[in-house]
């Protein structure tokens, strides 16, 4: 299993069992030998949204820039900041290594192709 790096962001924690709450993720990114990303970490958010949250299927977090992870919450414990923290295993729009360093590919700009109008001195 290759280590392809940790990644921190803040964003929204959405449970099944209802409410969200703003909270923030630190996870690990690895990668198997046959490609596979897996990933685990930590999560830090209200007490109440951890409860609410542990033992629930469709957790989901989206980071402030978009990015959709869904989490298992495994266990909880206090944080270095000495707030509640739930140890994670994440799944869904993980990041990964784009030009040697870990993130998400930056969002690429839609564009369509405009289609010629008819031109009325043809008669088409």
């Amino acid at each position: 299993m290759r280590y392809l790096g940790t990644i921190s962001c803040k964003g929204v924690l959405t449970s099944p069992a209802g409410g969200s709450a703003r909270a923030s993720l630190e996870i690990e990114c690895f990668q198997n030998k046959g490609g596979m990303l897996t990933s685990s970490g930590e999560l830090e958010a209200d007490p109440h949204a951890l409860a609410l949250a542990k033992g629930q299927n469709d957790v989901r977090f989206v980071t402030d820039d978009g990015h959709e992870l869904k989490l298992m919450l495994t266990s909880d414990k206090k944080g270095s900041s000495g707030g509640p923290v739930a140890h994670v295993v994440a799944s869904g729009d993980l990041p990964s290594v784009h030009q040697g360093s870990l993130s998400w590919p930056a969002a690429i700009e839609s564009t369509t192709a405009e289609t010629p109008s008819p031109d009325p001195a043809s008669g088409s």
